[in-house]
């Protein structure tokens, strides 16, 4: 069995034995040392450790596939902050405003009242794709109930939105961001698909 695998089945059996009361201590204390992480080191590079040798351990700086420059320490712990702070369960979602495939504005807050399935996806993404199915699917099963689904597309051009909607693979509203967009940039997501569910 792969080790992620083996790893990832021990947090689970993990998290099954914390109390609610020592989560929200391991969460206090997680956003303690991204504070401290932020003040005392914020301005320090990201950088990826690699493999031993005969010289010793290996550093080098980390390299962001979209050609970015290395994050520092403290754009990190910003974003652990904004996740902790923002994104929580009992929070307000942050307000979304963009366009649509049609260019038409509009904004998460416009929804409020509703179940909402909010998606940071792309056509590029196989993952995101293989969901639209089943996301077709939950649309009619509750189209007579107050809940709906929105995605922030990532797609690089509109074209492929645009697409995806005049050929029924995306069948509900989506803002389109751009890859690694504003939306995207704001809510500090650095992977996709990226779901959540509003109520």
């Amino acid at each position: 069995m792969p080790c992620s695998i083996v790893i990832l089945e021990e947090i689970i059996s993990l998290l099954e034995t914390i109390s609610d009361e020592q989560a929200d201590e391991m969460r206090q204390r997680a956003v303690e040392l991204a504070k401290t992480l932020q003040e005392n080191y914020g301005d320090v590079r990201h950088v990826l450790y690699y493999g031993t040798g005969p010289a010793g351990v290996h550093m080098t700086e980390y390299k962001d596939p979209s050609g970015k420059p290395p994050q520092q320490l403290g754009e990190l712990a910003e974003s652990l902050l904004f996740k902790s702070n923002r994104l929580k369960i009992g929070a307000v979602a942050p307000e979304i405003e963009g366009r649509d495939a049609d260019g038409e504005t509009f904004r998460l807050s416009d929804y409020r009242g509703r179940i909402v399935f909010l998606a940071f996806c792309a056509n590029w993404c196989g993952p995101c794709v293989a969901m639209y199915p089943e996301e077709r699917e939950v649309l009619v099963e509750y189209s007579d109930k107050p809940a709906t689904i929105l995605h922030v597309n990532a797609d690089d051009d509109i074209s492929t939105l645009k697409k995806a909607i005049a050929d029924g693979e995306i069948t509900w509203r989506c803002w389109w961001d751009g890859n690694r967009g504003p939306i995207a940039t704001q809510w500090h997501i650095d992977s996709w698909p990226t779901t959540f569910v509003l109520d």
